[in-house]
Formats: structure tokens, sequence, C-alpha cells
């Protein structure tokens, strides 16, 4: 069984909020955030925990990315995503869950097998220069 946990990044101070000091509700209205002193949030984005570590024991969120360098000089980035994935075969979507969307080429996308080789570079917010202009957030 997995952890079920969330990191909270507030979009328009450009940071991640500490969960100590967030209350989260649902209800009819859908998902409020509010912060300690009582202001709901309401510019932000729920990034899940995938209940996978990297290589150096870092948990593996939603919006995280991964740099792997393949052949002898090409590098590939890859964000993690919750979904269905594409199989590069079949051309459909068979499987719904936590996989990495490699940017221009055709790397398993499984989140298990690169959690067990690679680390995180960064994330989507922090880091967007890692990303390349052709990839998808």
């Amino acid at each position: 069984m997995i952890d079920i946990k969330f990191r909270i990044r507030n979009i328009d101070e450009k940071k991640f909020e500490d969960l100590r000091f967030i209350t989260m509700i649902y209800d009819d209205k859908g998902i409020e955030v509010f912060t300690d002193d009582g202001d709901i949030l309401e510019n932000y984005e729920l990034n899940q925990y995938t209940g996978e570590k990297d290589v150096k024991g870092n948990e593996i969120y939603v919006g995280d990315i991964f740099r792997y360098k393949y052949d002898a000089d090409k590098i590939s980035t890859g964000i993690i995503k919750l979904g269905k994935r594409k199989d590069y075969i079949s051309n459909s979507s068979k499987e719904i869950g936590f996989y990495v969307d490699w940017d221009n080429c055709l790397l398993r996308k499984d989140l298990g097998y690169w959690a067990e080789i690679t680390d995180i570079q960064g994330n989507v917010y922090d880091n967007p220069e890692l990303l390349g202009d052709d990839v998808n957030v």
C-alpha cells in the first residue's frame, strides 16, 4: 500500500507550500485549500506522490523531471504524469497510472523501471529550462 501524499504548488507565489500550515477540504465545491491564517489558496496545483522513490531515495511526485542519456550523445527529458499512457506499438491507451512521458524518443514509460536507475533532476515549476520547447506539461 502506498502513502497518499500531495505537495501543493502556490502558483502566484511560485513556491511549494509547507503542508503543516495547509488545510484541504473536499466537499461539493471540490477541493478548497486554506492557509494557516485562514486565507483561501485559489491558484494552486496539487501534485500526487507516486509511491516510488528515485535511486537517491527522493519521493517522486507528478510534475517531477527525469533526464536520461541514451546512445552516445542524446539526452531525453521525461515528466512524471498520471493518466492513460499510450503504447507506441499499438498506439492505444492501455494502462492508467503513473508514468514517465519522455520527449521525442521511444523509451519505455513505466515509472517503476526508471525509479530504480535514475534520479529526479527537478520539476516543471522550478526547472522549466530542463524542458524543451516541444514538451507538453
